[in-house]
């Protein structure tokens, strides 16, 4: 039996040993100093307009998107309603007065 304590003390001999010793930091907390410094950078005046001259959707599409006001666009409407009428040659006269100046 003492042989068998003496195997298992010396078997378990090396796993004591192999622990590590215990590690202990000498450093402080005092306040707000663990806080990073942080600067603010705050403009003190209104920075200048600046105009870069270049305006792609004119570039690319010319009046594709160009704004549009309604009495300007009810106008447009109007004209090309009074063009796709039937029998009108777009001088404002019906086609029965047309057709009554021929006879």
């Amino acid at each position: 039996m003492k042989k068998l304590v003496y195997i298992v003390v010396l078997a378990l001999a090396p796993l004591a040993a192999a622990q590590e010793p215990t590690v202990e930091l000498e450093s402080r907390v005092i306040g707000n100093r663990e806080l990073p410094r942080v600067m603010y950078i705050v403009p003190w005046r209104q920075a200048p307009d600046v105009d870069l001259g270049w305006e792609p959707e004119q570039v690319i599409a010319g009046e594709l998107f160009q704004p549009l006001r309604r009495d300007e666009y009810r106008r447009q409407l109007h004209y090309r309603e009074k063009l796709a009428e039937p029998g009108d040659d777009g001088s404002g006269a019906s086609s029965t007065s047309t057709d009554s100046q021929r006879n």
